[in-house]
């Protein structure tokens, strides 16, 4: 049996999305960080993500989140053939055009106040009329009425991406560790170690990137954290009729046909606690929603049915930075729906503020101490 290490220069807690990007960008930097996490490698949220890096629409892009998601991109592209040749696992990052459906007066004139914003920051985005999008997907509901379809959109397979971070970092000398963390140990306001159920793991610096469980924090680090978990059940299809355009979304909610040939819909966004079992009543909603967009959906089998937690934070933005007033406390929580696009800025920023006390990336905006 292996031996565990008993001390490392930053123990990370969590093995998502966040705690994995840490690691792998801490390892660039020449530390070898010990990861605790209480299931196993992206066993939440980061595991059952869509997996789209959609910085021209959702919740928080109208503030300091865009900037930080637009590097966050840049650095998915760059991790890509990375991570592929490092690990070997490929994470099927590829372009994705996403066709907005409009199904009433008011989505219309949203949709063409977005794309004014889009195409100011660079997407390039068309507006259709009704025949044009029956034109581009056939079949699709009588409800639509028009449709903004947005180029320089990308997808990828959360689940492998979040394993090649902990495998690279891993062939880098980080440690993954299975186990329940109970506490942390402190001199003062400095952290000194993180307590586990069968033992101590000393170290200078901790990460605390435990997603939608960050909003029990405060009884480890005194502070309120604010995070919410919102439950998200998405549905993976086999159709024997597809729609022709592989990505289309409506309001909050999506298809999506992935390489393996299922269409992922969803998803639902309710309160719930820290329930995530999958629901009846969310299999109806998510295909009475996609059947207004796609009939032919009616006749799709279900492959499978996710239900996990997002973390949310009250302005849909990440948190992540040096705890304040703590020496050796870091954050790194709060992606919410974009957990997966901000994952690899995320990781980089928290790497970088930990080894030279600063990043070069937008990071400043996201700190804890926004909401103090």
């Amino acid at each position: 049996m292996a031996q565990h290490l008993t001390s490392a220069e930053v123990v990370i807690v969590g093995g998502g999305i966040a705690g994995c990007a840490v690691a792998y960008y801490l390892t660039t930097l020449g530390v070898k960080p010990i990861v605790v996490e209480r299931e196993g490698v992206a066993s939440a949220a980061s595991g059952f993500a869509q997996g789209g890096l959609y910085v021209m629409s959702g919740a928080g892009l109208d503030g300091p989140l865009f900037p930080f998601a637009v590097e966050s991109v840049r650095l998915h592209h760059e991790l890509y053939p990375t991570l592929k040749e490092e690990t070997g696992l490929d994470t099927l990052l590829a372009s994705k055009p996403v066709l907005a459906a409009a199904l009433s007066d008011a989505d219309v004139a949203e949709l063409q106040a977005r794309q004014v914003w889009q195409m100011e920051k660079g997407f390039t985005a068309q507006w259709l009329d009704e025949a044009a999008v029956r034109k581009m997907v056939p079949g699709i509901g009588p409800e639509v009425i028009g449709a903004l379809v947005t180029e320089n959109t990308w997808v990828l397979e959360s689940d492998v991406l979040t394993n090649a971070l902990m495998q690279a970092a891993e062939k880098r000398g980080a440690e993954f560790r299975i186990g329940d963390v109970e506490g942390l140990e402190w001199e003062g306001d400095r952290i000194t170690g993180v307590r586990l159920a069968d033992g101590t793991i000393a170290c200078r610096n901790v990460v605390l990137a435990l997603g939608p469980w960050s909003a029990h924090l405060k009884d480890w680090i005194g502070v309120d954290v604010p995070v919410q978990p919102i439950k998200g059940e998405i549905l993976r299809l086999r159709s024997e009729h597809p729609p022709a355009m592989p990505h289309i979304a409506w309001h909050d909610s999506y298809m999506v046909k992935k390489p393996d040939g299922l269409l992922w819909a969803g998803t639902t966004e309710d309160e719930t606690g820290f329930d995530r079992e999958p629901t009846a009543s969310a299999v109806q909603r998510i295909l009475a929603g996609a059947a207004r967009i796609y009939p032919a959906i009616v006749d799709a089998k279900i492959e499978a049915h996710t239900a996990c937690l997002r973390p949310v934070t009250p302005d849909n933005a990440p948190i992540i930075g040096a705890v304040p007033g703590k020496q050796g406390v870091y954050i790194a929580t709060g992606g919410g729906r974009k957990g997966i696009l901000s994952g690899p800025a995320i990781g980089k920023s928290v790497a970088e503020i930990i080894v030279h006390g600063k990043t070069d990336l937008p990071a400043a905006p996201l700190g804890l101490d926004r909401f103090m």
